[in-house]
């Protein structure tokens, strides 16, 4: 709405002039969401987050728990909070808006529970099976439009256990991707369209179809100020980035290495702000830069740092993912040894 942010700043102001109440949880979480989006204030947009939530134990609002924690783990807190922890606490602001009877927030924040899982690295069959029991909760309690958020989360996963005939493409046994984007233009619902339009470009990432992704960019760019400040955002930075790198060093285009030193230099800002979820991608960057400057001791050394990061913060996907790139990159200097074992570890 055109008025949001007045109406959030005036309520943020009235609860610092005349007091708080339980209504002022909701306010200082959606003045961390402006904070995130226009100041680019991860730590004190946390902080407001954080405030939120003490309100709400204060004045015992379990009727606003569910919702407030959703907008805090979906559009604040994985700014600077490990995305692990959020998972949990997505999961308990499901339970809690299922005691409580608010079931969408309850519903949205499942959601989140899976996309964050899945996010972190949870094995392929294990976040199926999550997905497969929430949609049947979803659609037995008629919200529809959570599945629909749901849907490309489940097919991508899909596309990645079974690998179809055209893995870039989010048609499978779950959904059909034509058909989900036809209904979302009907009803002018743009998030889930992005949502389908974002999933579709990892998908083409992971199965190595980087002309793919690359020629949508464009869309990638649309999606993004559609879905500003959820963890879609820094995640596609991932694989926008290596995308670029990896087209940069393919037809050895001036083009892309740009595009891909504009993606580092993103990336590095969010760090630098203190968003703990993109350490490793920004390693990963630097290692890719190494490459394209044709400095193997330090890609070599970049990619094991990288790889480490991935490790420690427990990010199973993006550790084979680091372990792949090393070992083509390895495999192109004719090092087999080592290419071979970053190769193995990746699979």
């Amino acid at each position: 709405p055109a008025h949001f942010v007045l109406v959030i700043l005036k309520m943020v102001q009235y609860s610092v002039k005349y007091g708080v109440s339980k209504y002022s949880s909701h306010a200082f979480v959606s003045y961390g969401m402006i904070m995130v989006n226009m100041v680019k204030d991860f730590h004190e947009s946390d902080k407001f987050g954080q405030l939120a939530i003490i309100f709400l134990k204060r004045f015992q609002a379990s009727d606003m728990e569910s919702h407030v924690i959703f907008l805090c783990c979906q559009f604040v807190s994985h700014w600077s909070e490990p995305l692990h922890l959020l998972q949990k606490r997505s999961f308990d602001a499901y339970e809690i808006g299922m005691r409580t009877g608010d079931i969408n927030y309850a519903l949205l924040s499942l959601r989140t529970s899976i996309q964050f899982s899945q996010l972190v690295g949870k094995p392929l069959p294990l976040i199926d099976a999550e997905i497969k029991s929430s949609i049947e909760i979803m659609k037995d309690l008629k919200h529809e439009r959570v599945v629909n958020f749901l849907l490309p989360i489940w097919q991508f996963n899909l596309n990645l256990m079974e690998k179809p005939p055209d893995p870039k493409v989010l048609t499978g046994s779950v959904m059909k991707q034509d058909d989900l984007l036809k209904s979302t233009a009907e009803s002018g619902d743009h998030a889930v369209k992005y949502v389908v339009k974002i999933y579709q470009i990892w998908a083409s990432f992971y199965f190595g179809e980087f002309e793919h992704v690359g020629a949508l960019m464009g869309e990638l760019t649309q999606a993004n100020s559609i879905l500003r400040s959820t963890p879609t955002l820094w995640r596609s930075a991932l694989y926008e980035g290596l995308t670029a790198f990896a087209l940069a060093r393919k037809n050895n285009s001036s083009k892309w290495k740009k595009h891909a030193l504009m993606v580092k230099s993103k990336v590095q800002k969010w760090v630098k702000k203190g968003n703990v979820n993109c350490n490793h991608i920004l390693l990963i960057f630097e290692a890719e830069i190494s490459v394209l400057e044709g400095n193997t001791g330090a890609a070599k050394q970049k990619y094991e740092t990288a790889i480490s990061a991935t490790a420690r913060y427990g990010l199973t996907h993006d550790r084979a993912l680091a372990h792949e790139r090393a070992g083509e990159f390895m495999l192109e200097k004719g090092d087999r040894y080592f290419a071979f074992h970053h190769l193995k570890l990746a699979h």
